[in-house]
């Protein structure tokens, strides 16, 4: 069966989970469709104690499908570089606080009710932070992703650990992945319940491809379905991005509308049969694919 990493193709500049919706700013999760893992831990969505509903695990821990309601697919609470150092002038913490719980306020009152924030390692995830947060808005379900995020090298920390660098050993962005997953991102006990990666003009660095391969291993492991971008075309990344997982054992769902989609967007749409080119490399990497022509805003 699939492994059920969903990946949208062709030539939009942001490739994320398909979803079903109101609309292009309001759209209706799916997790039925994200529940399928292989077999080796719970997934994004759930099965409950109580019988055959599934709940995705949030900030404010498991929440039933069924109530998930319109979702917004690709969030950031707070975007940071904890590295640069501010002053009290600069940063109050208590006062960030608070203009998010009003940002997520305002989400609700506008009939949103959960958001998937993608702030994963490299945008200055905090996640006590984003806990504090959700508490106070109680009725928005925030929903948390692991990954890293970058268009070039990995992290420092990564640098000199795993397969092929100095220090050697396995992978040790799976193994974060696997156990932010399972375990819980830090001591806060918030289990990511999506894996974020993501590519941009300067293509698939070493960096950025050891960092797809990663995600894509985590994926295999866990179940947890992937997001990832590409910024806007010509650059093919999304199509690459799709080989590389392909290469890792990910089967994948390629999704484009294949076709105009506003007139603020200037670059040509994808076609059907570019969609359909992308399965088949998948399905010579001796995955399956299966590729759709829609507009996921239906």
């Amino acid at each position: 069966m699939f492994s059920h990493a969903l990946i949208m193709a062709g030539r939009f500049r942001r490739r994320t989970i398909p979803l079903r919706g109101r609309g292009p700013a309001a759209r209706r999760y799916d997790p039925g469709t994200l529940a399928r893992g292989d077999g080796h831990t719970r997934t994004i969505a759930e099965r409950s104690e109580g019988g055959g509903m599934t709940a995705v695990n949030t900030v404010r821990g498991p929440v039933e499908a069924s109530h998930l309601g319109s979702t917004l697919m690709h969030e950031h609470v707070f975007v940071l570089s904890p590295e640069i150092e501010k002053t009290s002038a600069e940063w109050d913490e208590v006062g960030v606080q608070d203009i998010a719980v009003q940002r997520l306020q305002e989400l609700k009152d506008h009939g949103i009710d959960t958001i998937v924030d993608l702030t994963v390692i490299g945008l200055g995830r905090f996640m006590p932070r984003i806990v504090a947060v959700a508490e106070r808005v109680p009725a928005i379900n925030v929903v948390v992703a692991t990954g890293v995020y970058t268009y070039n090298e990995v992290p420092m920390f990564f640098h000199f650990r795993g397969p092929g660098t100095m220090l050697g050993g396995p992978e040790p962005m799976t193994d974060l992945f696997v156990r932010e997953i399972r375990q819980g991102i830090g001591d806060t006990g918030v289990r990511a319940a999506i894996l974020k990666c993501a590519t941009d003009k300067p293509g698939i660095t070493p960096g950025v491809e050891r960092v797809l391969r990663a995600v894509a291993q985590a994926h295999r492991q866990t179940g947890v379905p992937i997001t990832t971008h590409t910024p806007t075309p010509p650059q093919p990344w999304g199509i690459e991005q799709q080989r590389i997982l392909a290469e890792e054992g990910v089967d994948v769902i390629l999704v484009d509308v294949c076709g105009p989609v506003s007139a603020d967007v200037e670059y040509p749409p994808a076609t059907k049969a570019e969609l359909d080119e992308v399965a088949q490399e998948v399905t010579e990497r001796g995955r399956r694919a299966l590729a759709h022509a829609l507009d996921i805003r239906d």
